[in-house]
């Protein structure tokens, strides 16, 4: 089920944005994750703050590539979409 994916963003602050508006809304019957991405050699560092990688799961599975970029292009310029399969 395509209920997770990624957004990078072009912006530092966009991705801020986003985590800060869209983390916890209501879609559907599910309440949407949206966090970081971070790599898993970068988790050992604690100090991650600088990204533009998001983290998003709980979207409805019908969701496509259009409708996940036009939904988080809101918070700023989004550079790529991947969407599980």
């Amino acid at each position: 089920s395509r209920c997770y994916g990624f957004v990078h963003y072009e912006a530092e602050e966009a991705a801020k944005l986003a985590i800060e508006k869209a983390n916890g809304m209501k879609i559907g019957e599910s309440i949407c994750f949206v966090g970081p991405f971070i790599k898993r050699e970068e988790k050992e560092e604690k100090d991650v703050e600088s990204f533009t990688n998001l983290y998003v799961k709980h979207f409805p599975p019908a969701w496509d590539d259009a409708k996940l970029t036009s939904t988080f292009a809101e918070y700023g310029e989004v550079v790529s979409v991947w969407l599980s399969a």
